[in-house]
């Protein structure tokens, strides 16, 4: 088996989304209610891994002992 990388961590992350949401909202004061479409876009939120590819530091990990030659 080869370790080819590890996860750092992980994060959430706001996405830009295409989905458009209308709703009709009353708004005005109680005798004089006027109906109102509000349009907005639903955020998206995803946790991803922070992984590092350790591919990129192996002559480095070979160099000082941390993996074998």
């Amino acid at each position: 088996m080869e370790v080819i990388g590890y996860v750092h961590g992980y994060r959430t992350f706001a996405l830009s989304s295409n989905v458009e949401v209308v709703e009709d909202v009353e708004i005005g004061e109680q005798s004089e209610l006027k109906k109102q479409k509000l349009k907005y876009r639903l955020p998206l939120v995803t946790s991803l891994s922070l992984g590092i590819d350790l591919r990129t530091a192996e002559r480095f990990l070979v160099d000082e002992g941390y993996v074998a030659k």
